[in-house]
């Protein structure tokens, strides 16, 4: 190999390492710093970004002037910069919609029209609720998503019946629908991107097809502390430090 050979070498060495450094940061400064600390709801949340990779899955959960909750399950389409910008841009829009309109629906169908104009080409499933003290009830509208699983102090998980509407990104004329979810005392809901059941299968463990994937993850969410949670789930990926797609996982538990 030649000097000339190698400088390039370096040099593009250098540059991926430099892109890896701004993706890194740039993911940071997408997610949420924290999670708020709110009376009578314990939270707890993960995102694990694909080996090597930026993609466009997010969570949000956010205090509104009326002293509801908002909480989000987000995916954008794809990887990358590109995704990673979008989604960014997404959550705001979708907090500041939140902040004129309380109707989880009508806040998706605006971010829905948002995208539909100013980010053409772009599609992402979003799952967004709304509640408020004491947190008996929860507003979902679902663009597409997986649903949530709910654990019940007497009975384990089970998903969430929760009709999805389209997709953002795909079609303005369809409407959006709003369903209202009970959440008993001692509840806990877990909202998650695919990433976690769409790994590719690891033959040593037997994760299997994607129904026995959704069965696992369905078993494993209870009623334990939220945090135990969202451990047990990441740990059960095949390659919890390098999973094949993005991750993210919420679990909210209503109580002390």
């Amino acid at each position: 190999m030649s000097v000339a050979q190698r400088l390039v070498r370096l040099f593009q060495a250098g540059e991926r390492s430099d892109r890896n450094v701004a993706a890194a940061a740039l993911q940071r400064s997408l997610m949420p710093d924290g999670l708020p600390q709110i009376d009578g709801l314990r939270l707890a949340a993960r995102y694990v970004p694909a080996e090597g990779d930026l993609g466009g899955d997010w969570y949000d959960v956010f205090c509104l002037p009326d002293g509801s909750v908002g909480v989000v399950m987000g995916d954008v389409m794809g990887h990358g910069f590109a995704s990673a910008v979008i989604m960014g841009r997404l959550r705001s829009s979708l907090r500041s919609y939140a902040l004129d309109h309380a109707d989880p629906a009508e806040v998706l169908s605006r971010l829905d029209r948002k995208i539909e104009y100013f980010e053409p080409g772009a599609m992402a499933t979003v799952l967004y609720g709304v509640c408020a003290a004491p947190f008996d009830t929860m507003r979902f509208s679902n663009a597409g998503h997986l649903p949530p699983i709910m654990a019940t102090p007497d009975g384990g998980g089970v998903f969430v019946d929760l009709p999805p509407d389209l997709p953002m990104g795909v079609s303005l004329d369809h409407p959006r629908r709003t369903t209202e979810v009970r959440l008993p005392m001692g509840a806990a809901l877990c909202l998650f991107t695919d990433g976690l059941v769409e790994q590719r299968l690891d033959p040593h463990r037997q994760h299997g097809s994607i129904d026995s994937q959704l069965e696992r993850v369905r078993r494993a969410v209870t009623t334990d502390e939220p945090a135990t949670v969202v451990d047990r789930l990441i740990a059960e990926l095949p390659d919890p430090d390098n999973p094949d797609d993005d991750v993210a996982v919420l679990v909210i538990r209503r109580g002390p």
